[in-house]
């Protein structure tokens, strides 16, 4: 869960201008998809499909893939790709414990090799 809140700051951080800039206008055309992304992000109630979770990663930082940094990309690209990555969230199964759920309390979980 760290790793998504991690994601959110920086998709929140994305949403605020530099000081004396205006919010470019790639972003400002999808604030509120990004806002959206960043609440999902953030709740633990939901899933999310690690292929959209890296998505969402290079959303951020890959600065030849990304339709956010690469300016030659299209920048309807950017919404496309927000969508992609919110629809990789879901509720869990009924019945799902996460494994910090099953964890007793203080002791760590291991992946088994």
């Amino acid at each position: 869960m760290e790793s998504r809140r991690a994601l959110a700051v920086s998709v929140r951080n994305r949403l605020e201008p530099t000081p004396g800039f205006p919010l470019a206008p790639r972003v400002a055309a999808v604030a509120q998809d990004f806002e959206a992304l960043a609440c999902d992000l953030e709740d633990e109630s939901l899933g999310l499909d690690p292929t959209c979770a890296v998505s969402c990663l290079q959303l951020l930082t890959d600065s030849v893939e990304s339709p956010l940094l690469n300016h030659v990309l299209p920048a309807e690209d950017i919404r496309a790709r927000l969508r992609q990555i919110r629809a990789g969230f879901a509720p869990p199964p009924p019945g799902a414990r996460s494994q910090r759920d099953s964890a007793a309390p203080g002791q760590l979980m291991t992946r088994k090799a």
